[in-house]
């Protein structure tokens, strides 16, 4: 499926997207607090591994949440974890239920209740984008021991995953944004449900935090592949939750053009299964007006798709211009384009019947052409000449 242009909205026909589990990590803590497995990346295979640094809280038997670092290296899948130095250290009041609880990642604000050992944690709504895998910390876990004697500690994923795979040649993505329709909350403070050997289970809390939205940033960019065998995988950690209106997803690219495509219909996330939406091909393109090379162009004014025939490349072209004609030609590639205008006074938004010559330009015969163009834009000593019908494009230079 393919998806050209700006702002755009598209409905997402789902294929045969499948589930598949994902494995859990585990821990083991010696003497006091070593161990930990949480993770921040997912190989192909689905395993979870460590992270350098990686950071979890540690509640031992007590209300106290203690930061402890991971000592290994990347792509470990079992782990060492020392306490970070802190004036709490062991401390805190007795939970009622004694037993080693733990956290990935680590965040201070994190607690736990000393009656019934439920977790308060904030699901993060921003995720910060990995190659093929979700992002450092956005993978929430718990783990508790059986009690304060068992120094073991399997780490359980509390949310599930929705990966979309991406590719489109020359396309650069900033940030993706998913939007659940009916507005079920994707992020905000959870209450989570931790126990040895059992699944875990949040809700969120109604207190004001809960957001129905998550958004994976990019950096300076991720450059997709240019086919499917090629896509880039985007991973979203999703709360358990049913989409009862399906969700809506938004792709921008680092010209800041987005993209929006949506899939309606009830859609369920679970628990630490992955859900993959078909490979989607991702063209922006910015309008013929917004281009600024001088050269020639072909255009699709449909789907927003800007194609470059030839560019004038200075140190390298040939460039010839007068008052109401223009012409690029590079004998050692082949080509030579150029156009001539019935007048030297060319006004913004008026048709023009003009003389194109175009050699070596793929698409075209080489010959020499007369065709009614619009001057689209004129600024700057430059005219941006599109062809009716929206086909062939020129920006020439006048004086």
């Amino acid at each position: 499926m393919i998806v050209v242009g700006c702002s755009k909205s598209v409905d997402i026909s789902e294929g045969n997207a499948g589930m598949s589990m994902l494995e859990r990590a585990t821990v083991t803590l010696r003497g006091g607090f070593e161990g930990i497995d949480t993770r921040a990346f997912v190989d192909d295979e689905l395993h979870l591994f460590w992270t350098a640094d990686d950071r979890i809280s540690v509640f031992e038997g007590k209300t106290y949440n203690q930061e402890y670092r991971y000592e290994g290296k990347t792509g470990d899948n079992k782990a060492n974890f020392t306490p970070v130095a802190s004036s709490g250290l062991h401390s805190g009041s007795d939970l009622d239920n004694p037993a080693y609880y733990s956290v990935y990642p680590y965040d201070k604000e994190t607690l736990i209740s000393q009656k019934n050992g439920l977790i308060t944690y904030a699901l993060p709504s921003v995720q910060q984008y990995a190659d093929n895998s979700f992002g450092l910390g956005a993978n929430t876990m718990v783990a508790v021991t059986k009690d304060m004697s068992d120094t073991y500690l399997s780490f359980k994923n509390v949310c599930g995953y929705v990966v979309f795979k991406l590719y489109g040649e020359g396309t650069v993505i900033k940030s993706v944004t998913l939007t659940s329709q009916a507005g079920e909350s994707l992020a905000g403070n959870a209450v989570i449900t931790a126990s040895n050997g059992v699944a875990p289970a949040m809700e969120f809390k109604d207190d004001g935090s809960l957001v129905s939205t998550l958004t994976i940033y990019c950096g300076e960019g991720v450059a997709l592949g240019a086919t499917a065998d090629e896509a880039k995988g985007f991973w979203f950690v999703v709360p358990p939750v049913t989409l009862s209106n399906g969700f809506a997803v938004t792709f921008t690219d680092i010209n800041g053009v987005s993209i929006t495509r949506t899939a309606s219909g009830s859609r369920k996330v679970e628990r630490n299964k992955v859900y993959r939406v078909p490979a989607i091909e991702l063209l922006f393109q910015a309008d013929f007006a917004d281009k600024m090379e001088l050269g020639v162009y072909s255009y699709d004014a449909d789907n927003h798709k800007v194609t470059t025939l030839c560019q004038y490349n200075a140190g390298q072209d040939q460039f010839v211009t007068s008052a109401n004609s223009f012409r690029i030609q590079n004998l050692d590639e082949g080509y030579l384009a150029g156009v001539t205008l019935p007048s030297s006074t060319i006004t913004e938004g008026n048709s023009y019947s003009v003389s194109v010559m175009l050699y070596g330009i793929d698409g075209y015969a080489d010959g020499t052409y007369t065709k009614t163009m619009v001057a689209e834009k004129v600024e700057n000593d430059k005219v941006w000449l599109l062809e009716e019908g929206d086909s062939l494009g020129f920006i020439i230079n006048t004086k």
